[in-house]
């Protein structure tokens, strides 16, 4: 019989509102609201997005111009764009967001191999 061990964590955050329709309401800070979204079939979605799939070319135009053609670009425009961008992020951001980054990555996790 073999054994098995699992592992989990789980983060716990408390998040409060402050306006006049919850307990310990304070009138000398400002009203917030907290809201709770959920989404579904998110994988779903995206297969069901459009997507190049060839024919894909350096831009050797300008950059300037080219950023102010994703003002009118659709997403079932016969061209399209992919950005290759350096982004410096801040340090002191990261432990903030942990739990969504704005610039996620693909890449293999430290002790994954």
């Amino acid at each position: 019989m073999r054994k098995f061990s699992f592992w989990s964590s789980i983060r716990v955050v408390a998040w409060r509102s402050n306006n006049p329709e919850t307990p310990g309401y304070n009138a000398e800070e400002p009203n917030t609201s907290l809201i709770n979204l959920d989404a579904n079939n998110l994988y779903g979605y995206a297969m069901c997005q459009y997507m190049p799939i060839g024919d894909f070319v350096w831009y050797a135009g300008n950059p300037e111009v080219t950023l102010a053609q994703l003002e009118w670009m659709g997403a079932t425009d016969v061209g399209g764009r992919f950005y290759e961008v350096d982004i410096i992020y801040q340090q002191n951001l990261h432990d903030a967001h942990n739990d969504m980054p704005f610039l996620p990555h693909a890449s293999i996790p430290h002790r994954s191999d």
